[in-house]
């Protein structure tokens, strides 16, 4: 995993024994108060954080086969120009067309989302001309169409949702999957230990 908050979520030791998808919601609310408020380290921004960090796995994991067609997630959150894409994929093995990535986390799981919580995201497929695989949503948000009926829906009919249903068929099926998602949390931590051992002279 490449997010660039990878290593101080996992550092946290709260997502550390994640069995089961509550549980990750546990660990994001409990990541979320340990926020100091002070510039972008708010609980808002913690929760959103966290979630992405699944998210990456999740997409990493899941995404390359010829039905979901995302294959080589590329993390951008260390690009500050890349505000409304949190990460970047191709649609085939090689030689495939780019894709966009938002990850949205929400509090509330009912949530429905109005136009100007995803406008960079929406503007950013728009002016790439993105095909609607290519535009993913990736949220909790438990509803099928998680859209304010405000929402534009020319905007809304581009938008590919993976929400919470599409992400536990998977997980369901899959007996390792939080498993290994907390031992390479781990694993994160322990290398970057022995990476300040080597350096220490």
């Amino acid at each position: 995993m490449n997010h660039n908050q990878t290593l101080n979520i996992a550092k946290s030791g709260l997502f550390g024994n994640i069995k089961r998808i509550e549980d990750l919601d546990a660990a994001i609310v409990a990541y979320s108060k340990l926020a100091t408020d002070q510039g972008l380290d708010t609980r808002e921004n913690r929760c959103g954080m966290a979630f992405e960090v699944y998210g990456e796995f999740w997409l990493t994991r899941y995404g390359p086969n010829p039905i979901m067609k995302i294959y080589n997630v590329t993390d951008t959150s260390s690009n500050v120009m890349n505000k409304g894409v949190d990460f970047t994929f191709i649609d085939a093995p090689s030689g495939g067309k780019r894709g966009i990535v938002q990850c949205k986390y929400r509090s509330n799981p009912s949530y429905e989302f109005i136009q100007t919580d995803l406008s960079t995201f929406i503007y950013e497929f728009a002016i790439e001309n993105l095909s609607k695989n290519n535009s993913v949503l990736f949220t909790n948000c438990k509803k099928k169409q998680p859209f304010h009926f405000s929402f534009d829906k020319r905007a809304a009919n581009r938008i590919r949702l993976i929400g919470r249903e599409c992400q536990l068929g998977q997980t369901s099926r899959d007996g390792s999957f939080w498993s290994d998602f907390s031992n390479e949390l781990t694993q994160i931590v322990l290398i970057s230990q022995q990476t300040q051992l080597v350096q220490i002279p």
